[in-house]
């Protein structure tokens, strides 16, 4: 395999969906053990198949320790985007520094056993709308709610575990 030169221009393309696994960070209990995933390997990976950009997404394993995904968006030289999980105490200088990072969305999941939900939606919402941030739900169909915060943020994506999406 050819290693393409880091002073090219990297491809276009997206994908808009992976994890970031580091062996060494702390794991929630209750949780899978994720194979290692380094940022190396999956832009590599990509790079194959024509795609330069990532979206980084949360991973449950992690909880709201959005700390592997950061520091990946951050040497990546604004290359990447990431979507991350966050509690109903995460204070507004925390989603800014996120921001800086490169974070455009928020994941809440419903799934998880460590996941968050309405309660913190409704605490953040105002922030998110405020900085143009994605919604991502991550739900069975049958637990939306369809909550006042939900309905203030307006139109958000909806991923349920089989991949389906729609629109709230």
């Amino acid at each position: 395999m050819t290693q393409r030169d880091p002073r090219e221009p990297a491809p276009a393309g997206w994908d808009c969906h992976v994890h970031v696994f580091d062996p060494v960070a702390p794991r929630l209990a209750g949780h899978y053990a994720p194979a290692p995933a380094p940022i190396e390997d999956i832009e590599r990976i990509a790079a194959e198949h024509g795609v330069g950009h990532l979206v980084l997404v949360q991973p449950s394993v992690y909880g709201t320790d959005n700390s592997v995904l950061e520091r990946t968006l951050l040497r990546s030289g604004g290359r990447h985007r990431g979507v991350v999980v966050l509690g109903r105490d995460t204070t507004e200088a925390q989603i800014d520094l996120l921001h800086d990072a490169g974070v455009r969305g928020v994941r809440f999941n419903l799934v998880s056993p460590v996941g968050n939900g309405d309660d913190a939606l409704e605490v953040l919402a105002p922030g998110l709308q405020r900085r143009g941030w994605h919604v991502q739900w991550y739900a069975q169909p049958a637990r939306d709610s369809r909550s006042s915060a939900r309905r203030r943020l307006g139109q958000a994506e909806w991923v349920v575990p089989a991949g389906r999406r729609c629109a709230l």
